[in-house]
C-alpha cells in the first residue's frame, strides 16, 4: 500500500515538472515574441523596458497599449480614421515622442521626414495631425521615411510577429507580468478585455499559430500530393496569475484544501470539507467569489434538497459550514471583504435532527439475556456501564486500563471524538474484565480515520434493531440510558457530563472543580445494574 503511494507521489511529481517545463517554454516563446515585435516597430527608439515584476509598471502598461495598437492598425485596414489614429501612433511611438516632456512643435522625427519628401516644416503638431486625417498619401511618405508600417505595406516579418502576438499564450503572459507588477508596486489591479485569441502548436520544436499550421499542412498536402503526416502537440500557457475580481471558487479550492491538511488531522474531516465544496461546485455553479451573496448558500440547500428530500438538517448545516470554511479562508486572504455564508436561516430547512433514547429497565434485561458472542457481550457490558462511545469502547487498549493506589480501575479514554471526550473514566466495581493483556481488547477493523464505530456497529446494531424494534434506539442508547441513570440517583450535571465525557476533558483540565477521580468512582458507584449479565 505504502509502495504504491510512494509511486504515484513520484509519477504526480514527474507530471508536476513535465507541466512546468511546458509552461517556461510558453514563457520563454511570449518574451521572445514581445521583445522581437517591440524591436521590428523600433518601439521607444529600441528602449525597450524589461519585462520584470519590478520593471516600472506604468512603461510595462504603456508597451502593451502600443503593442495593441500596432494589432489594430493592422486590422482595421478598411477604417480610414481609426487606421489614421493607430498608424500616428506608431509614429509617436516610432520616434519616441512624449506629449508631456516633448517640444509641442513638429518632433525632430517627423520633421526629418518632411523634409525628406519635400513638405514645408512650418506647421505646429496639431496642424500636422489635421493634415494627416485629409491625407493618406502623406501617411504612406512619411511612414516609408521613418520605415514605419503604413496600411497593409507591413513587412512580412511585422505581420508575422503580429500574428503570435495576437496569441493566447503571448497575452496570458503579459497580462500575468502586469497584474503581478501592479500588485508588487502598489496600483490597482488592471482589467483586461475578454478577447478570444489564437492557439498555438508546437512542431518539432517550432511553434505555429494554427492558422499558420494549418495552411503549413494545406501546402504540404499540395506539394506532396498525399495528406502530411504532421503530429504537432498543443501548446497553452494559461493565465498563472488571476486578478481578484476575476478568482473563482475553483482558483482557490487547491491553495485552501492544503490548509485543511495542515490544520485539521483526522481524514475523515478532512474529506467532510472536501465534499462539502465539490458538493456546491457541482450542484450550484462554478462562481467567481465577488459574484457570491447569501443566495447561493439557500439555493445550495434547495438544490440539496431536491436530490435528497430526506436531508437532515444537520447534514445541510455541516455543508454549509464545509463552504463557508473555505470563504473565510478567503476572507484572511483578501480575496473578499466577508462571508456572504455567515448568519444563514436554517429553519425549516431538511429534517429535524432526532435524539436518541435511553433504555427502560425491561428492553435492558432482554438486551443482556440474549445469547451474544463474547466479545460483543464484553463490549456492551462495558459501554452500558461507562457511558463511552461505541469507537472509545472498540478500540480501547490495555495500555489505556489503570489501577491506582486506592484500588479504583481507571480507562484513558484517547481516542475521543474531540478534546472534551479525552477524559479518564473509573470503571463500576460489579463490571468484570478478562485477564488483563497487552494490545486491543477488541479486534473490530479500524477505519482510515482510526476509528471502529461501523465494523462494531455492524456487529451489533442489527441484533438491538431486532431485540428493541425502536428508529430512536441503537447503540448509542446505552449513553442516553447512563445520563438518564445519573440524573436519576441525584449526581450533579456537571459529574454526569465529566464522565460521559460532555465537558472540558481532562487534557483541558484536571481539577474540575473536585471532579477528581474518587469523586467520579463514587458517583458510579452509586448505580446500580441489575440487569447487567456479564457471562
Amino acid at each position: 500500500m505504502l509502495l504504491g503511494q510512494e509511486i504515484y507521489k513520484v509519477m504526480d511529481q514527474k507530471q508536476i515538472e513535465v507541466q512546468q517545463v511546458g509552461l517556461n517554454k510558453m514563457t520563454d516563446f511570449a518574451i521572445h515574441t514581445l521583445m522581437e515585435l517591440a524591436k521590428a516597430f523600433n518601439y521607444h527608439r529600441g528602449n525597450i523596458p524589461v519585462l520584470d515584476p519590478k520593471t516600472d509598471y506604468l512603461s510595462l502598461q504603456k508597451m502593451k497599449a502600443t503593442l495593441d495598437s500596432y494589432t489594430q492598425f493592422a486590422e482595421d485596414q478598411d477604417n480610414v480614421t481609426e487606421r489614421t489614429d493607430a498608424a500616428l501612433q506608431i509614429v509617436m511611438d516610432t520616434i519616441g515622442y512624449d506629449a508631456k516632456t516633448d517640444d509641442p512643435k513638429i518632433p525632430n522625427g517627423i520633421l526629418t521626414a518632411f523634409m525628406s519628401i519635400g513638405l514645408p516644416v512650418e506647421l505646429t503638431l496639431s496642424e500636422y495631425q489635421e493634415k494627416w486625417l485629409l491625407d493618406e498619401e502623406l501617411h504612406r511618405m512619411v511612414l516609408e521615411a521613418l520605415n514605419a508600417p503604413s496600411g497593409s505595406a507591413l513587412t512580412a516579418h511585422q505581420e508575422g510577429l503580429l500574428d503570435l502576438y495576437n496569441t493566447e499564450v503571448v497575452h496570458s503572459f503579459f497580462e500575468d507580468l502586469l497584474t503581478t507588477a501592479a500588485k508588487e508596486q502598489g496600483f490597482p489591479s488592471p482589467v483586461f478585455q475578454k478577447v478570444q485569441r489564437q492557439k498555438v502548436v508546437e512542431l518539432d520544436g517550432d511553434i505555429f499559430t494554427e492558422i499558420n499550421f494549418i495552411a503549413l499542412q494545406a501546402l504540404l498536402e499540395k506539394e506532396l500530393g498525399d495528406e502530411p503526416l504532421l503530429q504537432p502537440q498543443q501548446a497553452e500557457r494559461n493565465r498563472q496569475v488571476k486578478q481578484i475580481e476575476e478568482l473563482r471558487i475553483s482558483d482557490v479550492r487547491d491553495s485552501y484544501f492544503a490548509q485543511v491538511e495542515k490544520e485539521y488531522d483526522k481524514p475523515n474531516t478532512k474529506n467532510k470539507m472536501y465534499r462539502g465544496v465539490n458538493l456546491f461546485l457541482k450542484l450550484v455553479g462554478d462562481y467567481r467569489l465577488s459574484e457570491l451573496t447569501s443566495v447561493q448558500a439557500y439555493t445550495f440547500i434547495e438544490e440539496q434538497l431536491e436530490v435528497q428530500p430526506n436531508l437532515s438538517q444537520r447534514t445541510i448545516v455541516d455543508r454549509n459550514w464545509q463552504v463557508s470554511s473555505l470563504l473565510t479562508y478567503c476572507v484572511q486572504k483578501g480575496y473578499i471583504k466577508q462571508n456572504p455564508f455567515r448568519e444563514i436561516n436554517f429553519k425549516r430547512k431538511g429534517k429535524q435532527r432526532h435524539h436518541w433514547q435511553g433504555f427502560t429497565p425491561l428492553e435492558l434485561d432482554r438486551i443482556f439475556t440474549y445469547d451474544w458472542e463474547p466479545q460483543e457481550r464484553l463490549l456492551l457490558c462495558i459501554k452500558a456501564t461507562t457511558g463511552l462511545r461505541l469507537s472509545e469502547v472498540g478500540c480501547l487498549t490495555w495500555e489505556c486500563f489503570n489501577v491506582d493506589d486506592d484500588g479504583i480501575r481507571t480507562f484513558t479514554v484517547l481516542k475521543a471524538k474531540n478534546i472534551g471526550s479525552k477524559r479518564i473514566v473509573p470503571l463500576h466495581p460489579t463490571l468484570v474484565l478478562p485477564p488483563q493483556g497487552e494490545g486491543r481488547l477488541f479486534d473490530y477493523p479500524i477505519d482510515g480515520n482510526g476509528l471502529c464505530s461501523t465494523s462494531a456497529g455492524a456487529a451489533i446494531n442489527p441484533i438491538l434493531a431486532k431485540l428493541i424494534p425502536d428508529p430512536l434506539k441503537s447503540a448509542h442508547s446505552f449513553r442516553r440510558t447512563l445520563k438518564n441513570m445519573f440524573r436519576d440517583a441525584g449526581i450533579s450535571k456537571e459529574i454526569n457530563d465529566i464522565y460521559t465525557g460532555h465537558g472540558q476533558g481532562d487534557v483541558a483540565s484536571t481539577s474540575y472543580g473536585g471532579a477528581s477521580i474518587k469523586t467520579r468512582y463514587e458517583a458510579i458507584s452509586r448505580l446500580k445494574f441489575p440487569w447487567l449479565k456479564q457471562f
